[in-house]
């Protein structure tokens, strides 16, 4: 998380720049490292306004962010840890820039991943 805003008429949450790549790394590495037991714990609890995307697959502990660029079109992001282990990144960019299409994209794309799995 930055230590000052960066971006005016919001709070400093949501403002870290962290590239989708950078986070499906750490998202590997997550489950090895020394106290994560934790964060993941804490990651696997999904209230229920936020079970789209990673929150729809058993096991998966994951953390999303989601907000409007400076035109006002939504993204919505997702990093998460699989129930095999298996860290990921997912980020959706709208064509119509609305949170309930990102949301879509990114259910979309986990049912992608649960059904490679399969």
């Amino acid at each position: 998380m930055p230590a000052q805003v960066t971006r005016p008429g919001f709070t400093v949450f949501g403002q870290t720049q962290w590239s989708v790549d950078s986070q499906a790394r750490f998202a590997a590495a997550l489950p090895s490292l020394a106290g994560a037991a934790p964060v993941l714990e804490l990651m696997g609890e999904v209230s229920p306004e936020q079970s789209y995307g990673l929150g729809t697959l058993p096991g998966c502990a994951f953390k999303g962010g989601w907000g409007p660029d400076e035109s006002g079109m939504y993204l919505a992001r997702q990093l998460g840890v699989l129930a095999d282990g298996s860290g990921v990144a997912l980020i959706a960019i709208p064509a119509d820039g609305s949170y309930a299409t990102a949301q879509q994209m990114l259910t979309a794309m986990a049912t992608e991943l649960a059904g490679a799995g399969s």
